[in-house]
């Protein structure tokens, strides 16, 4: 289970980062594809945003895309070496600014002053604890009509097969052949928080008065397994809550779409 320690020794490493976050877009052919066709489409009608934090960006690869329909983004992020990474990336732009936090929270951003809060690609190694404090910041930043798109674990949904997946691929089962039965027949963790759900982060979120009023559920790194989850959240006030909430779109096609982009992506260049 990744908590917040696992997560600053983790990713403080340059072990981790060897193409500055390129490494992680590799699905796609590269973060401007994974941006264009997959993020962007997403986020759309949460877009142009006066004021946007992002939450864990890393070494700025989403950064990069999401600034340019922001007025200011503030990125928040644990680890020291990824907001010195950041500063160093986009030294002297105007209306950007990268803090640390304590991994739970969004220091100085002022209350109902954020139009956007945004994070893909991090959340999903956060922890049910962490996440719901988060949730909690979420919902005191945002400004009446804003909204978070969070990328988040959905590996607490799959509990029993994540023992399962552990008990039969384990040593002495060769390496090779437990990543395989992980990927194709039980289920693949790849670092996420096994008591995050879709469920979980619906219920947390009312808790701290927001609504999520879309979720999909996508098969990161798994053939069929909904391992992962993309939460569109407002203010409760700002949403009808007698309506019942829309049940969570299942996309079991999502990594055979990242193939297909990626095809696209490098056969253009």
């Amino acid at each position: 289970m990744p908590d917040l320690d696992w997560n600053q020794a983790t990713w403080s490493s340059d072990a981790n980062w060897r193409d500055h976050g390129e490494e992680w877009s590799a699905h796609w052919g590269g973060t401007e594809a994974l941006w264009r066709e997959v993020i962007a489409p997403r986020i759309a009608p949460l877009l142009p945003a006066r004021r946007a934090v992002e939450i864990a960006p890393g070494h700025g690869r989403c950064t990069e895309w999401l600034r340019r329909s922001c007025d200011s983004l503030v990125g928040i992020d644990l680890n020291p070496e990824c907001v010195a990474a950041c500063r160093s990336r986009f030294d002297g732009e105007q209306g950007l600014e990268f803090r640390v936090n304590d991994g739970r929270s969004l220091p100085g951003v002022e209350d109902a002053s954020v139009d956007l809060v945004f994070s893909f690609d991090s959340l999903v190694h956060v922890d049910r604890e962490a996440l719901s404090s988060y949730l909690r910041e979420v919902a005191r930043v945002l400004a009446p009509g804003g909204a978070a798109f969070l990328h988040h674990s959905n590996l607490g949904s799959h509990r029993r097969l994540c023992a399962l997946s552990r008990r039969l691929t384990g040593p002495p089962v060769p390496y090779r052949l437990g990543r395989w039965l992980r990927r194709n027949l039980l289920i693949n963790p790849a670092w996420r928080a096994e008591d995050v759900s879709w469920r979980t982060v619906r219920r947390d979120a009312a808790a701290a008065g927001l609504v999520c009023v879309s979720q999909e559920l996508v098969n990161w790194e798994n053939r069929a397994r909904l391992v992962d989850c993309f939460s569109v959240l407002r203010r409760a006030p700002d949403v009808d809550i007698g309506q019942a909430l829309p049940e969570p779109i299942a996309n079991r096609g999502f990594m055979r779409q990242a193939r297909q982009i990626r095809a696209r992506s490098l056969g253009s260049g």
